[in-house]
């Protein structure tokens, strides 16, 4: 499949900008439904993924957004089925929080003509965040609302089927800096301080670099910190994504995706973990 999309890669105004007021004319979503199948015809592939962030809800700082997006993204969805057929796939990618599931999208309506919703169930704690916590937790706890289970449960109350809704995972940690006196450690003041890859996750947060490592029974998510620099680290590890497969199988799901494949191992990565437990 090709996605069409992003975060910030569309910056200063390319994509993001434009979704919003291209799937506003009629004409565009035909335009645009027909350019897709003329792609996909030509170089083999067997579907489209739409990485609209956000319809509705602010995105990345300067993306166009209006309450007019959420039925403007239901007709561009149903261009690209009557366009692509019946035999195409058609995915798109989700937020994974509260207020996008509860404003963005017409679910019974878009659940109707595409295949898979693609949930981005990290980044709940992010690069905007004050208050630190679990950026990719399988559970919610008393001071963290949002999270996969979370996010599953609020999109089948709307009316989305499971077997349509895939579950993310992440590849890759986010460090945040304490930026009061409190204690170091989760829901706590901080401001975002940078990002890792997995596959480098045990010379970074190693405990000669000064970390120390902790699991959340109730997120069943881990985190690292490192007392003297005062920052906390939250990610996925093999024992949260066992957790998130077997999550997705037990709940009927329709999958897990991760975002994304160069942040894992080469070899015995958070991929295997997936292929294992699967």
């Amino acid at each position: 499949m090709i996605a069409v999309g992003g975060w910030s890669h569309n910056d200063p105004g390319p994509m993001q900008r434009r979704f919003s007021q291209m799937a506003a004319s009629a004409i565009n979503r035909v335009t645009f439904a027909n350019s897709v199948v003329e792609f996909l015809r030509t170089y083999g592939f067997d579907g489209l993924d739409l990485d609209w962030e956000y319809p509705v809800v602010p995105g990345f700082p300067g993306h166009a957004y209006s309450d007019d997006d959420q039925p403007h993204f239901t007709a561009l969805v149903h261009e690209l089925r009557l366009t692509l057929g019946k035999q195409a796939e058609i995915s798109f990618a989700a937020g994974g929080f509260t207020d996008y599931i509860e404003r963005a999208i017409d679910w019974p309506a878009v659940c109707a003509d595409i295949s898979f919703i693609n949930v981005m169930s990290y980044d709940l704690v992010h690069g905007y965040s004050t208050i630190s916590g679990h950026h990719t937790p399988l559970y919610s706890t008393p001071q963290q609302r949002e999270s996969a289970d979370h996010a599953i449960r609020l999109l089948i109350e709307k009316g989305a089927p499971s077997h349509q809704i895939v579950i993310g995972a992440a590849c890759y940690g986010r460090f945040f800096e304490m930026t009061s006196t409190s204690e170091v450690g989760l829901y706590q003041p901080c401001k975002f301080v940078g990002g890792f890859s997995h596959k480098n996750i045990q010379d970074v947060l190693s405990e000669a670099n000064g970390y120390i490592h902790f699991w959340d029974d109730i997120a069943c998510a881990p985190y690292a910190i490192h007392p003297e620099k005062r920052w906390l680290a939250s990610f996925d590890n093999e024992r949260s994504i066992a957790l998130k497969t077997k999550y997705a199988l037990q709940n009927q799901l329709g999958g897990i995706m991760f975002w994304q494949l160069y942040d894992d191992a080469f070899h015995g990565g958070l991929l295997d973990i997936i292929d294992k437990n699967k």
